[in-house]
């Protein structure tokens, strides 16, 4: 064989040192495998070791974050939102009453003010009688709201009288004047006969 030991290939290496006694080339190769089995197996482990690591930070995170979720967003959200919706609803619904209802009371006060409102303003005079009753007629009323008498002056005494008796057609006042002279033991008023009496008569 030709070159020197430097330039041998490994198993050259292996057989010379068998050949001189330092070594039993079987053996040697053996525990080289062995090493490198080892090393291997070692590094594998490791890399076990982290992936085991980093699955535990991933399956921490993973926790954190459902917990951070559950504070911020409420295990039964649509629950809530129904029970808000139904709530609306039911606001919605005694709006809606109350609205009628407001129609309802607008409806009536329209046909109470139709049924009320003033057409018709119209004098009257008639003289009064020697009972000192004052009889008016005048057109018909569909409705009469009011008749009131006149305060009114017949020379120095004041003339005035209520409403007796009343129909849609006419009316009779009792006439009133002031005295000419005044008693401690009467009004200021006494019958007015023949004297003119005014009213104003309100309706529709």
């Amino acid at each position: 064989m030709s070159g020197t030991d430097d330039d041998a290939k490994p198993v050259d290496v292996i057989s010379a040192q068998a050949a001189k006694g330092q070594m039993d080339p079987i053996p040697a190769a053996f525990a080289e495998v062995t090493q490198r089995l080892n090393t291997g197996r070692d590094a594998r482990l490791a890399l076990t070791d982290r992936v085991t690591t980093a699955e535990g930070k991933v399956s921490t995170l993973q926790s954190q974050m459902q917990t951070q979720q559950a504070r911020v967003i409420p295990p039964d959200l649509s629950s809530a939102v129904t029970a808000v919706q139904a709530k609306n609803t039911a606001q919605d619904g005694r709006l809606d009453a109350v609205e009628a209802k407001n129609t309802a009371q607008d409806g009536r006060l329209t046909t109470l003010e139709a049924r009320t409102a003033i057409t018709r303003i119209e004098t009257y005079t008639a003289t009064s009688n020697a009972s000192a009753i004052a009889t008016f007629s005048f057109p018909a009323f569909a409705q009469i709201l009011d008749i009131s008498v006149k305060k009114t002056w017949v020379g120095n005494q004041e003339v005035g009288g209520g409403v007796t008796a009343q129909t849609l057609t006419g009316c009779t006042v009792l006439a009133k004047r002031s005295k000419g002279t005044l008693l401690l033991t009467d009004g200021p008023f006494e019958n007015a006969p023949s004297t003119p009496v005014t009213i104003v008569v309100y309706g529709r």
